[in-house]
């Protein structure tokens, strides 16, 4: 698992600010291909959601094409992977899971 932390504690680590702008310049290199779109993995959960809804609106401002999809477990993950590998319409240059972790 990857930590990414906030921008002023991350130092010589990247940061979340880091892998959001690497999204957007993917993004507007390619902005009319598959390339361009972003898949969004969440678990059902209230902070993954909330977490989502705050990436969504980030994406609506930078004009971002995304999707929502909601998983549930590793077999979940592995299952949307698997079929966005093989849909010919979808080009998976980077998959990257995000994990919203929290204390209970």
């Amino acid at each position: 698992m990857v930590y990414l932390p906030p921008p002023q504690l991350a130092g010589n680590k990247p940061s979340y600010l880091e892998a959001y702008n690497r999204i957007l310049s993917a993004h507007r290199r390619s902005p009319l291909s598959s390339a361009s779109s972003v898949i969004v993995l969440v678990a059902p959960n209230v902070d993954a959601l909330s977490a989502a809804r705050m990436l969504a609106t980030l994406f609506k401002q930078d004009d971002v094409a995304y999707r929502i999809i909601p998983v549930a477990g590793r077999d979940g993950v592995e299952g949307v992977k698997d079929e966005l590998a093989t849909n010919p319409d979808v080009s998976l240059n980077q998959f990257t899971f995000l994990r919203l972790l929290t204390k209970v």
